[in-house]
């Protein structure tokens, strides 16, 4: 007889103090008791779970892992070669800036290899660093002064940027997803 197999991912690192309101990514495999009996203990703790199948799991990590990762070894890279001291950079930020520096800080406390290996691991990777650097590079090109056009190229974009944001600003003042686990008997 073959045993229950469930696929899991912590979405938290070993740094984390507490876990209460933290998420877990869940997916039965194989037999549902298992699952029941996981995504139970969990909510117990006060861990949220999302049941969720490995390939879209795999899809929305290239954005969450990949991406967020991908632009955080940018962030540093560039601060690191524009040859201003972080302590200058420190001094003279502003409350968005510095929340970008605080998550860029906890770099320090990361192993490298794993990064890297997520960087390369992840089969959605690859499309979604394309996608940034596709992205940086319209920008950038569009972002001519001597053309009157550059100005609403950008704005354009913005205003795009904006839908996303507003929907995030949406859910986050509902404090909870939808999609997030409430109850073990999803099949």
């Amino acid at each position: 007889k073959k045993g229950e197999l469930l696929a899991t991912h912590p979405l938290f690192g070993p740094y984390e103090e507490d876990l209460k309101g933290k998420t877990w990514a869940i997916y039965p495999l194989r037999g549902k008791n298992l699952y029941r009996w996981f995504c139970t203990l969990l909510a117990e703790e006060g861990i949220k779970w999302v049941k969720i199948s490995p390939k879209r799991h795999d899809q929305i990590m290239a954005i969450v892992q990949v991406l967020n990762h991908f632009w955080l070894v940018l962030l540093g890279k560039v601060l690191y070669d524009c040859g201003i001291s972080p302590k200058e950079i420190l001094n003279l930020s502003t409350p968005s800036f510095l929340a970008q520096l605080q998550i860029l800080s906890r770099l320090a406390k990361q192993d490298a290899n794993l990064y890297a290996r997520i960087q390369l691991e992840n089969p959605f990777g690859k499309r979604i660093r394309k996608l940034l650097c596709h992205n940086c590079n319209f920008l950038e090109k569009s972002l001519d002064p001597k053309n009157p056009e550059s100005y609403w190229s950008f704005v354009e974009n913005f205003k795009i940027a904006q839908i996303i944001a507003k929907e995030l600003e949406e859910l986050f003042s509902m404090n909870s997803p939808k999609e997030k686990g409430a109850s073990c008997n999803h099949s």
